[in-house]
């Protein structure tokens, strides 16, 4: 096995050392991380694309091939630096309003949102007719109380998508941090096991620590709201946050 003589203390510390970066700093990094996590992936899935695809590069010699992929690339990589962090608050906000609106709908009236079987006859037959009877918006529309209903529900999501946008950047900083505490909490049973295997190989498996996941996104985020409480003071002087 590859991996087998691979001494796993390095990788191991090295993931460690991102983990508690990111899930301690998410708040400082988080409006790096988006632009650039979205440039390379635009890169990448911009570069494989062409370079997968015949119609791109059929009659063309190998080394313009590399040039003609390359420059394709930048362009895919400069469009995701710029689109990701637009897209990922529209995607944040629009969540939120979806959320909150079907939640507040289903609580208060005790009613499902989507039909199972019309759910599943839309996504067999693909008719638009289909997706507005999963919906149950005619139901919906015919009764005056639930028309009541729904329009609360609509003022809720409309307020969580405020909050969302407002409240962005901690969002994300709350995702970061998860991701974070995510790498640790597999970290730690792996380190624990280091000692006893012979290589990266051996560690395949290991359990996911929650307890170590809960803890550091917990102290992780608790910190980074002490360090930035000033984001909710809204005074024109207030010092911007570190990012």
């Amino acid at each position: 096995m590859a991996l087998q003589g691979t001494d796993p203390a390095i990788p191991l510390a090295l993931v460690a050392v991102v983990g508690g970066t990111v899930a301690f700093f998410g708040y400082d990094l988080v409006d790096a991380l988006l632009p650039w996590a979205g440039g390379a992936a635009g890169a990448f899935a911009v570069g494989a694309l062409v370079w997968a695809s015949p119609a791109f590069t059929d009659g063309i010699e190998l080394q313009y091939q590399y040039i003609f992929v390359g420059l394709l690339g930048f362009a895919g990589g400069l469009a995701g630096f710029f689109v990701v962090p637009v897209a990922t608050r529209a995607a944040t906000v629009g969540v939120g309003f979806v959320v909150t609106t079907v939640t507040t709908f289903v609580v208060v009236t005790g009613q499902r949102v989507v039909t199972t079987d019309a759910l599943a006859d839309a996504g067999t037959t693909g008719r638009p007719e289909s997706v507005i009877e999963a919906l149950q918006i005619q139901t919906i529309l015919q009764d005056p109380q639930l028309q009541q209903i729904a329009a609360v529900a609509l003022l809720a999501g409309g307020i969580a998508a405020v909050v969302a946008w407002r409240f962005y950047v901690l969002l994300m900083a709350l995702v970061t941090s998860a991701f974070g505490a995510t790498l640790l909490a597999y970290v730690v049973p792996l380190w624990r096991r280091r000692g006893t295997v012979d290589g990266l190989g051996d560690l395949a498996g290991s359990a996911f620590a929650t307890e170590w996941f809960v803890g550091v996104l917990v102290v992780g985020f608790a910190v980074q709201f002490v360090r930035h409480s000033d984001v909710f003071d809204d005074s024109p002087d207030r010092p911007e946050p570190l990012r």
